[in-house]
């Protein structure tokens, strides 16, 4: 199934471009223009500078963001800023960090990946895509000729051999008074340690665990549909099936490894007008058993569970609690079309079908466009909003959990938009996937 090889990368050399933590940067669709000023800032040689520069948008323009990130990496590879590995390598990534009192360690492998279509079920999405970000990643991918970020995959393996492959490449390296390749505190508070792993025979023991795997994309669908267009613009018929653009470059995760966490996102419903308070129960209580909460959203929202969304209506006393009822479920049913999502009984799916779009009338469209909806990961900062006369309500969730994603794919369906946030994020600049036709795998 899934085609995982050991890749020329690109990395920096710190003792030319300086301090790695002031090198890299957060993944590309979560730097607003403020930020991105700031990284500019930070070094001459940040990896913003080529994922996210400045100028037009425009692909002929010599001045715009895509001939420039092209020039500057060209120099940068003059200049001995950035090189290529001199042998394939596949790379073992720690990103440590605490949240609530625990220590945890995520580790991903990182990888060449063949790109596959959807529809070879070899990679399985959870998100549509929309053109705008695609065309944008293809334009800067033909002017650079590198795939600058890792697309952060999902691999179920209860066994976790991968993990421990890893795990055991890292004890060989450090009894061996090795270090990570690059180690550093990032934006988010994580500790990253990345590892360069160069054994060929560890390289082949991970090629054979993947051959009969399924991968599922997290984050970077469509960084994963640019990679295929880009691919089918370069390769032919007499390509070499060592060709680099075959390849995307991803950071696998095991859905198991107790360090994967994954945030909520909860939702703020704006600028539009809502029923009635006597109508508004009405109608939740068509599709879900309806509890008042006299106690503070913020404390309630402490212990949600999957199954539960929190409803706080604006300039209204307390909360309501909402669970799905049979009536709900046969509705959404109906609404979904598709008996195996209805199933599946995901919290993003009621809310949006059965509230956001069935009560306060924002439908698909305008929620892709967030025309009336707003997404916060921080409780206190959606709740805040109630202050304002546009906001009509805040839903709080509880984190999707992995398996729904994982099922959602499966059964080929996509789910809501912000439906996960997964932790830690991926960083730009650790590595790079050289797609020169002399950059074989």
């Amino acid at each position: 199934m899934a085609d995982i090889r050991p890749f020329p990368a690109l990395i920096y050399d710190t003792t030319v471009a300086g301090d790695i933590a002031t090198l890299v940067a957060p993944p590309y669709d979560k730097i607003d223009a403020a930020l991105a000023d700031q990284l500019h800032e930070h070094s001459p040689f940040n990896f913003v500078r080529l994922g996210l520069g400045h100028g037009s948008l425009d692909p002929a323009d010599p001045g715009g963001r895509y001939q420039t990130s092209a020039r500057t990496l060209a120099q940068w590879r003059e200049q001995g800023v950035m090189k290529r590995c001199e042998r394939p390598v596949l790379f073992a990534w720690q990103q440590s960090y605490e949240l609530g009192g625990v220590s945890r360690t995520r580790i991903a492998l990182v990888a060449a990946g063949g790109l596959a279509r959807f529809d070879e079920q070899v990679v399985l999405p959870h998100e549509r895509t929309m053109s705008g970000p695609r065309q944008d990643r293809l334009e800067l991918m033909r002017a650079t000729r590198t795939n600058s970020g890792q697309i952060f995959m999902l691999e179920d393996d209860p066994e976790r051999v991968v993990d421990g492959l890893l795990q055991e490449a890292i004890a060989t390296q450090s009894a061996a008074g090795s270090s990570p390749t690059f180690e550093l505190v990032d934006y988010q508070g994580v500790t990253n340690r990345y590892w360069a792993l160069e054994d060929p025979s560890l390289h082949e023991k991970i090629r054979n665990h993947f051959r009969d795997r399924k991968l599922f994309i997290a984050d970077g669908h469509h960084r994963y549909e640019t990679g295929i267009a880009y691919r089918d613009e370069v390769v032919t018929d007499g390509t070499s099936p060592d060709h680099p653009a075959r390849y995307g470059q991803w950071a696998i995760v095991n859905a198991q490894d107790p360090g994967l966490h994954v945030y909520a996102t909860h939702r703020v419903i704006h600028g539009v007008t809502p029923p009635d308070p006597d109508r508004m129960r009405e109608l939740l209580e068509a599709s879900f058993d309806v509890e008042d909460v006299e106690t503070d959203p913020i404390t309630a929202s402490a212990d949600l569970s999957p199954g539960v969304i929190l409803l706080v209506i604006a300039r209204q006393e307390g909360a309501l609690r909402l669970r799905l009822s049979d009536a709900g479920r046969e509705t959404l049913n109906r609404v979904l079309a598709s008996p195996a999502r209805a199933s599946m009984q995901l919290d993003v799916d009621a809310l949006h079908e059965l509230v956001i779009d069935g009560i306060y009338g924002i439908d698909r469209a305008a929620q892709v466009a967030k025309t009336n909806l707003r997404y916060r990961r921080d409780p206190c900062a959606a709740l805040t909003e109630l202050t304002s006369s546009e906001v009509c309500a805040v839903a709080l969730l509880a984190p999707t959990p992995v398996q729904g994603v994982l099922d959602c794919a499966r059964a080929g369906e996509v789910m809501p938009q912000k439906s996960t946030d997964f932790f830690p994020k991926m960083l730009g600049g650790l590595s790079v996937l050289d797609l020169a036709e002399d950059a074989t795998l």
